[in-house]
């Protein structure tokens, strides 16, 4: 797709369908932006590192070690909190595209840290997975807001746990 007719598609399910993606994302605060980027359409295009029919990609604008990419569903879900079993197949693709990303870009998935912002302690109200590599490089304000297993980052097993847990019947 080229970049004219990227910058104005919709790629994210809202209840507003005349928003960009750009628009949709800034009010997000994923990106940080001036409207003048949004309406040159010279930003979106160069920041989406990966995209299909469920997700976008794209690098943290406050990245927390070299790598860290936020895999991000177009449907709006406002966090891991609020996902329900059907949606499980969903955690599962971004947890594979995750580790998609870190093996293209890095070459395996050791040493990464991947994870969920537990509500209350986010300050993005839609779902997104937070890749990042190498977690060693990760400084010491880093490393305390994405803990691993944290009362405010979970890993992607806490919550498909969770996911099948409630799918389970009850006895």
């Amino acid at each position: 797709m080229d970049q004219a007719s990227m910058a104005g598609t919709n790629v994210f399910s809202t209840n507003q369908p005349s928003l960009s993606v750009i628009t949709v994302i800034n009010n997000l605060t994923f990106v940080e932006t001036s409207r003048d980027d949004i309406d040159s359409q010279a930003l979106w295009p160069k920041q989406i590192i990966y995209q299909d029919e469920m997700l976008i990609v794209f690098n943290d604008i406050r990245p927390a070690a070299p790598h860290h990419f936020l895999i991000v569903p177009k449907e709006h879900i406002s966090d891991a909190k609020v996902l329900v079993p059907s949606q499980k197949p969903l955690v599962e693709h971004m947890i594979s595209t995750a580790h998609k990303m870190l093996t293209d870009n890095l070459g395996s998935t050791d040493n990464a840290r991947l994870g969920f912002h537990w509500p209350p302690f986010h300050t993005v109200s839609h779902l997104h997975l937070h890749a990042i590599a190498p977690a060693t490089d990760m400084g010491f304000m880093s490393k305390m807001m994405f803990k691993e297993n944290s009362w405010w980052f979970v890993s992607p097993d806490y919550v498909l746990t969770r996911l099948s847990a409630e799918e389970a019947p009850s006895q």
